[in-house]
């Protein structure tokens, strides 16, 4: 059977079983007007439309076939499944409290007051015959320096196996009035733009009254680079000196 909307005109075939005798509300798809209707055996005849107010009970629902009834499962099924996944992969993320700066504003102070102590101590070891200094420089395992001073340094040049061998003798000398430690000897070989081509250092430990002498002859500064070497600098100091040089 037809049934045909009465505010827009729009007809829609319906089985004739869905409408049963007495009639049924029904409702348009087009402009969701609704409006009672009857089968063409049962429809009253009148003598002009009337407008028919829609009922203050619950429409009827339209039977749903199978089909419909599967895609409104599965769509169920979708989301609930899409809701279970994204509980499994969330992740708590745990807000902690920021951490107190107090310990950084404590130890930065202690650090640079240390580095200017020792920078102070080695840019003036005269220092380290003062009570207080000197134990500083024994717990660095650092002897004070003045007064040893490097004497008659000669260099030679022999052919090794490895490239150019340097040969490096002198003394060194202590002109200081107590007795001094000599510390650490190093030798650097360095270019036309004063970079470092070889470096090592040579530990003596060696104890000078004053006015003595030590004697020294280092034969193992050998090179494959003799060509780049423009200059050999013999350097003389302790730990810290020769940190800071």
């Amino acid at each position: 059977m037809i049934l045909e909307c009465p505010a827009c005109n729009a007809q829609f075939s319906v089985p004739a079983n869905q409408v049963p005798p007495g009639g049924r509300t029904v409702r348009c798809s087009r402009c969701k007007n609704q409006w009672h209707a009857y089968a063409p055996a049962d429809m009253p005849i009148v003598a002009k439309p009337v407008e028919i107010a829609p009922p203050e009970a619950e429409p009827q629902a339209v039977p749903m076939d199978d089909d419909f009834l599967s895609r409104v499962e599965l769509a169920m099924a979708q989301q609930e499944a899409s809701q279970k996944t994204f509980k499994k992969n969330a992740k708590t993320t745990e807000i902690k409290p920021p951490r107190s700066a107090r310990p950084f504003k404590i130890a930065v102070p202690c650090i640079a007051a240390a580095w200017a102590a020792l920078a102070l101590i080695t840019y003036y070891p005269s220092w380290a015959n003062a009570p207080i200094a000197s134990s500083i420089y024994s717990a660095f395992g650092n002897t004070p320096s003045d007064g040893l001073v490097f004497s008659d340094v000669t260099m030679q040049r022999e052919k090794g196996e490895a490239g150019t061998k340097f040969i490096l003798a002198g003394s060194i000398r202590n002109y200081s009035s107590a007795t001094r430690t000599v510390p650490t000897v190093r030798v650097s070989l360095r270019s036309k733009a004063n970079e470092s081509i070889w470096g090592r250092e040579y530990p003596v430990k060696a104890e000078l009254k004053a006015g003595e002498v030590y004697p020294f002859r280092i034969t193992n500064v050998e090179t494959s680079l003799a060509s780049s070497v423009n200059s050999i600098v013999v350097d003389m100091g302790n730990s810290l000196e020769l940190l800071v040089r």
